[in-house]
C-alpha cells in the first residue's frame, strides 16, 4: 500500500465531514492550530506537496475515537471501507526486542523472532513492523500502549522521529537532525540529549511512519 499526499488529505477531510466537522474544527477540537489541515498548508511556497505531521493524525484520531485502521480505510475507499485485503505487520515490545535477536542488519525483523503481530487494510511492504511502548520512559510524549510503525528502507528527514539501532544493541527513539558521511545526529526522545554518533555505530536508522494506540 502506498500513500500519496492527495489520499492523506482526503481521509483528513472525509474524517472532519464524518464528524460533523471543517478541517479547521477539527483541528481546534484536537488542540491545535486552526489552520493545521488548510489548503495552504498542504503545499509549501515553491509548491511541493507536504505531509501532514504524525502527531497532528494521531491528536485527530484520538479526539475522534478514530483507529488507524479505521483512518487508512478513509484513504482507501471513503466512509463505506471495510477490512477486505489485510495485511500483517510484526509487532513487538520495544522495551524486549533487542536488535540483534529481532532484526537483521538491514533492520528488516526476522519472523522467527517470536513476533506478534496486527493487521492494516491494503498490501504493505514486508520491512514494516511495529514496536509497542511497555514502560514509563518516553511519557508524555509516547505514552504506555502506543504503537510506532517503522521502516528502516526509507530514508530519514530531518525532524522525523526515528528509531536508531547501535552495534550495542541498544534501540534508541529520537527526532532525526542529520546524517554525514561520519556521524549520525539526532535527540533522543527520553533523555532530550542530543546524539552525534559515530556512523560506525550504527546498525540502521528506521523512520517512523505512524504513532496510534
Amino acid at each position: 500500500m502506498k500513500l500519496t499526499h492527495r489520499e492523506i488529505w482526503t481521509a483528513i477531510d472525509r474524517l472532519a465531514a464524518r464528524n460533523d466537522l471543517s478541517t479547521s474544527g477539527l483541528a481546534i477540537k484536537a488542540g491545535l492550530n486552526p489552520t493545521t489541515f488548510n489548503p495552504s498548508k498542504r503545499v509549501n511556497r515553491s509548491g511541493r506537496q507536504r505531509w501532514p505531521s504524525t502527531e497532528s493524525v494521531h491528536k485527530i484520531l484520538e479526539i475522534s475515537g478514530t483507529s488507524a485502521v479505521e483512518f487508512l480505510g478513509l484513504v482507501e475507499n471513503g466512509d463505506n471501507a471495510g477490512l477486505a485485503g489485510m495485511a500483517s505487520i510484526p509487532l513487538g515490545s520495544f522495551e524486549q526486542h533487542t536488535t540483534r535477536v529481532q532484526f537483521n542488519e538491514k533492520g528488516k525483523p526476522l519472523k522467527s523472532s517470536g513476533w506478534d503481530a496486527i493487521t492494516f487494510p491494503g498490501q504493505l511492504p514486508d520491512d514494516l513492523f511495529a514496536l509497542e511502548i511497555t514502560g514509563k520512559e518516553y511519557s508524555p510524549i509516547l505514552l504506555e500502549g502506543d504503537r510506532l510503525i517503522a521502516s528502516a528502507k526509507l530514508a530519514p528527514r530531518r525532524g522525523d522521529r526515528v528509531i536508531v539501532a547501535t552495534l550495542n544493541d541498544q534501540i534508541i527513539l529520537g527526532i532525526f537532525t542529520r546524517a554525514t558521511t561520519s556521524s549520525v545526529e539526532f535527540t533522543d526522545l527520553s533523555t532530550q540529549r542530543n546524539y552525534s554518533m559515530p556512523v560506525a555505530s550504527v546498525r540502521w536508522i528506521a523512520r517512523i511512519l505512524w504513532i496510534g494506540q
